[in-house]
Order: C-alpha cells, then structure tokens, then sequence
C-alpha cells in the first residue's frame, strides 16, 4: 500500500505500548490483500477509501473509521485521491482496561461488517476532529506527539464503542481473531496482575488443543503465545519503571519474573536497553 503513495516511513511512538503511524495522503489501488501481525485502526479525513475483506466491503468516507484484526486479510481501493492517518498497535497497548463489561478487543474479535461505525452526524465530527489532530501530530512532531497519538487512538476507540452493542456470540471463522478472544483478554487482564498464563490454560479458554492452539496463534499473531505473553508483562514492567520508584527486583517480582536478572534478560531483549537505563531515559523525558 505504501509504494503505491511514496516512500513513507512509518513513525513510532513510546517503547513501551507502541503504536505505529502512518499519515497517507494520494491514491492507491490495494488489488494485492495483506495482513499484518499487530491490530490496525485508519480515521478516513478526505476523500473516499474502499476497505475489502474476505466476506466484506465497507466505503469510508470522511470520519469513518475502519478497523483489521492481527493476521486479517483486506486491501483498499481509492476511487478518489484519499487523505487518512492509520495505526498500528498490538493487543497489550489496549492493556486490562475494560470498556463496561466486555474488552477493548472485542471490538477486533467481531466479524468487519459487526464492527463498530460512525452512527451520527456529532459523531462523526469527533472522530474526524480527532483523526486530523492525530495527523497533525504525527506530521509536524512537536514534542510530545507521540503520547499525543496514542491518547487520540484511544479517544477514538471510545467514541465509536461507547454506544456499540456487539455480537455477543461472535463465529470464529479460521482466521479470525476472534477464536483467540479469551485468551488474549485473558493475558492482558492478569499480567497487569504478574501472573503468568500457561499455554495451556490459554488453549483451554479457547477449546482448542495445545497444539492446534499454538499453530493458531503463531498463524494470526505472528509470534508464539509464550512471545506474547512474556512481551505483555514486560509491558506491565515498563510501565512501573516509567510511573513509580519500585526498585527494580520488586518490580520483577510483581510481573512474575523469577527475580531482577530475569527481568533485565528479557526486558533488555525486547526493548534494547537495561530496565534501570530505560528508566533514567523516560525520567529525563518527563
């Protein structure tokens, strides 16, 4: 999609939770359908963008938003040269917050037509307003755009999901996000907690085997379910290094690592650097 508008780099914003952004403008024809590992979210601000699926196609327009779960397959058409600012982020940048009753991914756990849309004219108006200060941030990088960003993606997924009623009993196709549903809210809820979720009990919350499980989610998520769950809880992990002054091996205790030089083993092969340098860095950004 990208070489078909110029040679755009993708921004990224904190370590920590990251979300990538591009802001696009031009017009691309998407006859090749691709996935990516992470989820993805685009805020159409002008003109009009077709998004395809495999069972669906939906017309945005400005204010619109569509949304592709991890390893979905679509591609996009625009009959008219298109202006949006699409997101990319993974499930833990959604952490264990819970939107009433139901979680964040639900919203990509939904078949594309059963997910949530602009439903009014104020509506609409928030999300375009919001969507254009996302590009504005991202184009022009003030300091501060990238917690910028991420606050805004997150004001759009609550202005489209405060008033959605989704399906409540979502059919997990092959392919779908869905059918791994619980056991990514699962993960996301409990390792803010600092327990670990098995393999196993993950494949059970799905009914699925361990093995068919683990092909599954390796399929749709593009790394292994222990990846995963291990990249969640350093997640939690940097986050209590950036908010508090916990010393490091209570920290590591607290996100079921075995002690700090476990921790920093992992931490330093996930985000580059020691834990105690990742918060010295973050203090001095504040």
């Amino acid at each position: 999609m990208l070489q078909d508008i110029g040679d755009l780099e993708p921004l990224w914003t904190s370590p920590d939770h990251p979300v990538v952004c591009w802001p696009l403008r031009g017009e691309y024809q998407g006859g090749i359908r691709h996935s990516h590992p992470d989820l993805e979210a685009a805020v159409i601000l002008k003109g009009v963008q077709e998004t395809r699926y495999v069972d669906a196609e939906l017309e945005c327009r400005p204010g619109d938003v569509w949304f592709a779960a991890s390893g979905e397959m679509h591609s996009h058409r625009t009959p008219v040269p298109v202006t949006n600012i699409c997101l990319a982020f993974g499930p833990d940048f959604l952490g264990d917050a819970m939107l009433g009753d139901r979680h964040w991914l639900a919203i990509f756990g939904q078949a594309p037509g059963r997910r949530p849309r602009v439903a009014s004219d104020e509506q609409r108006a928030s999300v375009l307003s919001t969507g254009w200060q996302m590009y504005r941030e991202a184009t022009t990088q003030s300091p501060g755009w990238e917690a910028a960003v991420r606050i805004h993606l997150l004001q759009v997924l609550l202005t489209l999901a405060r008033e959605w009623v989704p399906n409540q009993h979502p059919s997990a196709r092959p392919g779908d996000l869905s059918a791994l549903l619980p056991a990514l809210e699962t993960v996301c809820t409990r390792a803010k907690q600092g327990e670990k979720v098995s393999t196993s009990e993950a494949a059970s919350a799905c009914a699925m085997s361990r093995s068919h499980f683990c092909r599954t989610f390796r399929r749709l998520m593009a790394r292994s379910f222990g990846q995963f769950e291990i990249q969640s809880r350093l997640a939690v992990a940097a986050h209590l290094l950036r908010a508090t002054q916990l010393p490091v091996k209570d920290i590591a205790v607290r996100t079921g690592f075995w002690d700090d030089s476990h921790l920093h083993h992992h931490f330093t092969a996930q985000y580059g650097t020691k834990p105690r340098d990742f918060r010295t860095r973050k203090a001095r950004h504040l």
